[in-house]
């Protein structure tokens, strides 16, 4: 397999990679766009990994980059034993080595940013300090959907001016080259480290915006074992906000912290069904609702339907690894405040219902040394 730089045009660079005979294009469209072939290796090595290839990269790489191979290869394919199910196997990565430059720091403080929860939370969490915010137009918003994402972008300049920062907004078609390779719950965190060096000429440090906390982590593409892994001495990749749980990022949105309403922008909807901006119906939506349910915070939220449906909560599918944990804390939080029974309840049923899911028995037979390869499994999971 083989992976290389194509031509720039404008702030168009094509990417090539796949087999050495049909490589597939990769494009991006950015403002910047780094001259260093770094980026090719977080693009290209699960795929890579998945089919079992040696990885070939003409371009210099990142020293530190390819001694951190090894423990990428250690921490993907752990994953993948016990969760994702794709058969990774270790790959011999041919890449030239060069001399980095070690006065490539300073450059500044970069965050992702859709939008969501996790990448609200850190963006207020590290306000002063930032000096850009990242979105990534292919991500969860497709590229051919130019409605929504014209909505989607207008909103979140908005939220980017309000909190003082500018919106790097970049152009990539990687949900489109992972497809059919590698399932997007795998492949988002180095689909990320990939858009990081991309874009190094803009920052040399870049936080990716955690979904668990410590106590609850699941093996998922953008983990803090496996960022920080794609950095090199020119760009550092950190995984930021794992010492606050959905509700308690939510609950900070209602703390006046002298900057903008974050709720007035909120958005978590993948599915956005007829262009919705936030459907209210798709897990993602509920879950976040009953965040902002248990945070007193739902009537003040404009991006939301202002009442929740109980039975959708109930019917949740919480059979990833460490929810039963974050949401038992959930109904043991709204029992010791008895504000909310019958949102304790719905969620009662759904935790129930958890503990016969055909994930959940899959996952204790993992457990007990039998690890499921279920690919199928994986996206339900997610």
């Amino acid at each position: 397999m083989v992976a290389a730089l194509g031509r720039r045009a404008g702030d168009q660079l094509t990417v090539h990679v796949g087999p050495e005979e049909s490589p597939r294009p990769v494009t991006f469209r950015s403002p910047v766009a780094s001259e260093d072939g770094d980026l090719l290796l977080p693009l290209a090595l699960l795929p890579a990994m998945v089919r079992g290839d040696r990885l070939r990269v003409a371009e210099p790489l990142s020293p530190q980059l390819l001694d951190a191979v090894p423990a990428i290869t250690d921490v993907a394919t752990t994953f993948d034993r016990y969760a994702w199910g794709l058969d990774l196997r270790p790959v011999l990565v041919e890449a030239p080595a060069r001399v980095p430059d070690a006065s490539s720091g300073g450059r500044g403080l970069a965050c992702f940013f859709s939008g969501g929860v996790d990448s609200t939370f850190s963006a207020r969490a590290h306000r002063k300090d930032l000096t850009a915010l990242v979105f990534v137009h292919g991500f969860d918003v497709p590229l051919d959907d130019a409605p929504l994402r014209h909505a989607v972008s207008t909103t979140l300049r908005a939220a980017a001016e309000a909190l003082g920062l500018p919106l790097i907004e970049v152009e990539a078609d990687l949900h489109r080259f992972a497809h059919g390779l590698v399932p997007w719950s795998a492949y988002h965190g180095s689909a990320m480290a990939t858009v990081a060096h991309l874009l190094a000429p803009l920052a040399d440090t870049f936080l990716v915006p955690a979904s668990d906390t410590y106590a609850t982590l699941s093996a998922y593409g953008s983990h803090p074992l496996l960022d920080p892994l794609w950095s090199s001495e020119s760009v550092s990749i950190l995984h930021d906000g794992c010492v606050a749980s959905r509700v308690d990022k939510v609950r900070s949105f209602g703390e006046d912290d002298g900057g903008p309403d974050p709720l007035s922008w909120l958005r978590v909807c993948w599915r956005n069904p007829g262009g919705a901006y936030n459907c209210g119906r798709c897990p993602k939506c509920v879950s976040t609702m009953v965040a902002l349910r248990m945070a007193g915070l739902l009537e003040r939220a404009p991006t939301f339907p202002s009442t929740l449906d109980l039975a959708r909560v109930a019917a949740l599918d919480l059979s990833s690894p460490g929810s039963g944990l974050l949401w038992s804390r959930y109904v043991r939080d709204l029992d010791a405040s008895g504000t909310d029974p019958a949102l304790a309840r719905a969620i009662r049923v759904a935790l129930a219902t958890r503990r016969a899911h055909p994930v959940w028995r899959s996952l204790k037979r993992a457990a007990a040394g039998s690890p499921t390869r279920s690919l199928a499994a994986d996206r339900r999971m997610r």
